[in-house]
């Protein structure tokens, strides 16, 4: 069953915008900003215009990334301040100044903060604010902090032709030191991590005699294929992994112990210009953002009864959605190569 429920009063908006790719990790960029729509309705601070959605915001800045740990959401700018956002006062917070370059991505994990700036991967306390460098390398960027763990790329450039034609994606262990190489890929084998939960990695690849979705499981070693469909997104929840693909623009799910597939009928699935663009899920609900009749919509998925709901809609392209289970954040932009966007806080 399909249901679409009013968006109104349930949107408070953190105006943010941009995007950026650098070298292997793409990340955004975010600048303060309201825009108009399509139809030219005020989406900027404190408009009701659009869909009837009463909004506020009051994060000041370019940005460069958000991360939400818990139900905390942290950002930073252009430069190299981290903030996170007060829910109580409507507005950013200063943490500290870090040593990491626009574009990169930040994580935290039990207190500390974790980022890259390409030359050295970082470690920050949030109690008492002090720093320390825990690996050095020349084009090393962090791709993920998980249970104690550093998932991270170096990539090697060719001294003949230019460019980057090798790298590395190692595992860095915080508790001992220890660092192990996980893939090592080329221009004709391609790894790329797409969610880690504690020893499991679920990782797109592509190779030259084989490609689609992997299973990876640290702790043993064991590896095996999951689909056979190239996955540029997904999400870990109860035992599945939930994914979208490129190649099949619907919404899938797969039990990482039988291998059994199956296919979620979600809104707007039949239309021909429709892709799902982010996936995120909590409890026994998965939030993805599909895009169909020229904007994104957000929709949430019951899994036990494959019941939705759209709870918004009207985004442009939307390059990251999370959830702590209360509250929904999904950072979108007009168009892809559109430098003004926005992030939005739907109360779930």
């Amino acid at each position: 069953m399909n249901k679409y429920v009013p968006t109104k009063n349930n949107r408070r908006l953190i105006l943010l915008g941009g995007s950026l790719a650098i070298l292997i990790v793409s990340l955004g960029i975010f600048v303060i900003y309201g825009f108009k729509q399509e139809n030219g309705a005020d989406r900027s601070v404190g408009s009701e215009n659009g869909n009837g959605i009463i909004r506020s915001g009051g994060i000041a800045g370019k940005v460069n990334d958000m991360h939400l740990s818990g139900s905390t959401l942290f950002y930073t700018n252009h430069g190299d301040k981290l903030f996170y956002f007060d829910k109580l006062s409507n507005a950013g917070k200063f943490v500290a100044n870090i040593e990491i370059t626009p574009g990169s991505s930040f994580f935290e994990e039990k207190g500390y903060i974790y980022y890259s700036n390409g030359k050295g991967i970082f470690e920050r306390s949030l109690k008492d604010n002090i720093s320390k460098q825990l690996l050095t390398g020349k084009n090393i960027w962090l791709n993920t902090v998980n249970n104690g763990k550093l998932f991270y790329y170096i990539a090697f450039e060719d001294s003949k032709k230019g460019g980057f034609n090798e790298y590395e994606i190692h595992i860095y262990d915080l508790s001992t030191g220890k660092d192990i190489v996980l893939f090592n890929g080329c221009e004709d084998m391609w790894w790329h991590i797409l969610t880690v939960d504690k020893n499991i990695v679920i990782a797109d690849a592509s190779m030259k005699n084989d490609s689609g979705l992997f299973f990876i499981d640290i702790a043993t070693g064991t590896r095996r294929k999951l689909s056979n469909l190239r996955v540029h997104e997904g999400c870990f929840l109860n035992g599945k992994y939930y994914y979208t693909s490129q190649e099949d623009k619907g919404l899938w799910g797969v039990n990482l112990n039988t291998g059994k597939q199956e296919k979620i009928p979600i809104p707007g699935m039949n239309k021909t210009n429709f892709f799902v663009d982010r996936i995120t899920g909590f409890g026994n609900y998965l939030y993805i953002a599909a895009y169909y009749n020229d904007n994104n919509h957000i929709i949430s998925v019951n899994l036990q009864t494959h019941d939705t709901t759209i709870l918004a809609d009207g985004f442009g392209r939307v390059w990251k959605l999370c959830t702590d289970g209360k509250s929904i954040y999904a950072y979108d932009t007009k168009s892809p190569a559109d430098m003004k966007g926005e992030i939005t806080i739907m109360n779930n």
